[in-house]
């Protein structure tokens, strides 16, 4: 049974997701001022700092506490379908999976798609990438993404596999966003049932994410590379939302093409759950902290 906070929840996201069901409405929702910096809570209760890769800023977020740091390093590509900044919400996401896991968090705020296609933010959050070999060992990288952070978090192990470097000891994904052109035909059904995601909307950002590449490229569309050659993945997934069909299909594909991969499937439960301030939140963040810690021995 949901917890009262994700029936809450649940509730709210009807209201926004009328801007999804519409071209003029997606548009719209372009419009809204918004800002990539941390919010006060997370600059209170962590250490922060901001740098460039690439022209572009980056941040780092850490426990206040020097017993809790690690030399573990989370690599977080936050969700917001390609045209929207880091909300609060990730940003509690990220402090979060800090306290869990330990270690640094590097969160890139890459460019969004309304100025900036794929090619140009899989070349940024690849630098990024880059710069943490320089110093971590890449068994001690986890890969972080949730919705099209999780998209684009499948497409750099992909990218960097056919680059020749080291894959990170473990990938996260959350209610990852899969394929742009949302082609699976079971898409339809489960739209239904998401409070949140229309597909009208996401194929718009989509669109404007792809740019001039196909859109089933897999820098775009990762669904539609080959999984060969990755790391360990783990897949946490509702239910209750649109790309559930996608997910299902990456868990069959990774197994199929020999990858260690876990998959949770919440019952009844929405688009990117894990980021908000919710019981079934708290519990994927417990999972996570049990299996990280356990791959690694620690």
């Amino acid at each position: 049974m949901s917890s009262i906070q994700s029936t809450l929840f649940r509730q709210i996201f009807h209201l926004f997701r009328k801007d999804w069901t519409t071209v003029e409405g997606f548009r719209r929702s372009l419009n809204r001022r918004e800002t990539y910096h941390p919010p006060k809570q997370t600059k209170s209760r962590y250490r922060v700092h901001q740098f460039e890769v690439s022209e572009y800023p980056v941040f780092t977020i850490k426990p206040k506490s020097m017993a809790h740091i690690n030399n573990r390093r989370l690599l977080y590509l936050h969700g917001g379908a390609y045209v929207h900044e880091m909300s609060p919400f990730h940003w509690r996401f990220a402090g979060k999976l800090t306290e869990a896991l330990g270690g640094t968090t590097v969160i890139p705020m890459y460019p969004l798609a309304t100025a900036t296609p794929a090619s140009v933010t899989l070349s940024f959050v690849t630098d990024v990438y880059q710069n943490l070999l320089r110093d971590a060992d890449s068994n001690d990288i986890v890969l972080i993404g949730d919705s099209a952070g999780g998209g684009m978090a499948l497409a750099l192990t992909q990218h960097i596999r056919n680059l020749g470097l080291p894959q990170p000891g473990h990938t996260l994904l959350f209610s990852p966003w899969l394929d742009v052109t949302l082609s699976h035909p079971e898409i339809q059904a489960s739209e239904a049932r998401d409070p949140l995601l229309a597909r009208t909307g996401l194929l718009e950002a989509g669109k404007l994410y792809a740019g001039e590449l196909d859109p089933r490229q897999p820098w775009v569309s990762p669904i539609y590379g080959s999984l060969t050659g990755l790391g360990p993945i783990t897949i946490f997934y509702g239910t209750d939302e649109l790309i559930l069909p996608d997910a299902r299909q990456l868990v069959q594909q990774a197994r199929a093409d020999g990858v260690s991969i876990q998959a949770f499937e919440y019952p009844g439960m929405f688009h990117a759950w894990p980021i908000f301030p919710i019981p079934e939140a708290s519990k994927v963040i417990r999972q996570v902290e049990f299996y990280i810690k356990e791959a690694r021995g620690d």
